[in-house]
């Protein structure tokens, strides 16, 4: 008997490489859409966190007693912040109304003035809203030009490293060097709708009882507002009655 001789041609080699090749390609070309889709379930994630923190912390603020007062004076602090923060026309959170919000957003979009204190400032102890202790290696910046539009950041730089800072010497110390997360955002408020069925009369609660708090959050906010990503994030909170 003649002995078969076992083995491979070079057009069976070339075939199954090319098989292999073709599959190779194609699963590689999934990569880039994992990594995508992986990054931005991780900036919405960032979003929700950041517009949860910023509005509960609202909410925090305007349901704050000081244990150590009597209900009167209690009540009678709760409502001066509330109608200072919220319970009127010219409160610290204003009534959106028009088509100016994206105007608004839009207002920083030069990269160079995201890490600029002359632009944003740390929201201090003054003001009604925050009422607290703010300093610049936090995560909550408000516009120097207007007190709705917050720019918001994820980061992990260490504590002695501050807003806005640059070391040449020493990138870890350059602030914008160690941000995850980076938006713009504008905070309003809108009424209360309880019954919209009747279009000429609906029932709404006033401004001096409830409000609806609207944070509108763009990212990544390096890029102009027409290429960034946004969502909408609502809470509704009324005037606390101390018991």
């Amino acid at each position: 008997m003649k002995n078969r001789k076992i083995g491979y041609n070079l057009v069976e080699v070339i075939l199954a490489l090319g098989v292999c090749a073709i599959g190779v390609v194609s699963i590689m070309a999934l990569f880039p859409i994992g990594s995508a889709a992986a990054r931005d379930a991780s900036m919405e994630t960032y979003s929700a966190n950041v517009a949860d923190e910023m509005l509960q912390f609202i909410k925090y603020r305007l349901h704050e007693v000081d244990p150590t007062h009597d209900m009167p004076t209690a009540q009678a602090k709760i409502n001066a912040r509330w109608t200072k923060i919220v319970g009127s026309d010219t409160s610290d959170i204003s009534h959106y109304e028009g088509t100016a919000l994206d105007n608004f957003l839009n207002t920083v979009t030069d990269p160079t003035k995201l890490d600029s204190t002359t632009e944003w400032r740390a929201p201090s102890e003054t003001d009604g809203l925050f009422d607290g202790t703010f300093d610049t290696n936090e995560s909550i910046f408000q516009l120097n030009s207007d007190k709705g539009i917050y720019q918001l950041i994820v980061h992990h730089n260490e504590s002695g490293v501050k807003f806005g800072d640059v070391d040449d010497t020493d990138s870890t110390k350059d602030f914008a060097m160690n941000v995850d997360f980076r938006a713009i955002a504008y905070l309003w408020k809108e009424k209360i709708v309880i019954d919209q069925s009747s279009a000429t009369l609906p029932l709404e609660v006033p401004y001096t009882t409830g409000a609806r708090l609207v944070m509108r959050v763009t990212w990544p906010a390096e890029l102009p507002l027409a290429a960034r990503q946004r969502a909408d994030y609502v809470l509704e909170v009324f005037k606390p009655i101390v018991h």
